[in-house]
């Protein structure tokens, strides 16, 4: 009930500077600064003191999955953390105080806002590496990249 009230007790990491109202939640962060990573990846080097972290790692890297999906739109991630983040997308105006100057485009954090701006510049600092495609977008680069890996092209 804490959480949902003024009487919100931060704990924080002496290592690193994390900061949670959940004892646990801390708890379970003190596990990343510890030297042993009993968490490892049958697939590659990657190791973690934390189980969330390797399952999380497996869907992103190795497997593709995409269990979290938004309910306005087609969007799909393998982290619970960033379906939450993106929802933000679809808030109202009033949780989006990053407006862009050329179009009624609005976000709620000033990333966002930035990513959208080079749909005006014409920006693309993403370069694939196998051709000369180039993208505004990261996402946009790693679905072109697809490509490459459908044509037996990588």
């Amino acid at each position: 009930m804490k959480t949902h009230t003024a009487e919100k007790k931060s704990f924080m990491c002496d290592k690193c500077g994390f900061t949670t109202p959940h004892k646990y939640s801390l708890s379970c962060h003190m596990k990343t600064h510890m030297q042993e990573k009993p968490f490892k990846c049958e697939e590659c080097d990657f190791s973690t003191a934390l189980k969330g972290s390797l399952t999380i790692h497996i869907r992103a890297t190795h497997t593709a999955e995409k269990p979290f999906k938004c309910e306005e739109c087609d969007f799909k991630t393998a982290r619970k953390d960033l379906l939450k983040r993106h929802a933000e997308t679809h808030s109202n105006t009033r949780n989006k105080p990053f407006q862009c100057e050329q179009c009624d485009y609005r976000a709620a954090r000033k990333d966002q806002l930035d990513r959208h701006m080079t749909t005006h510049t014409g920006e693309r600092p993403y370069a694939c590496d196998k051709c000369d495609y180039r993208a505004a977008q990261q996402g946009t680069l790693k679905k072109h990249m697809e490509t490459h890996q459908s044509l037996g092209t990588n």
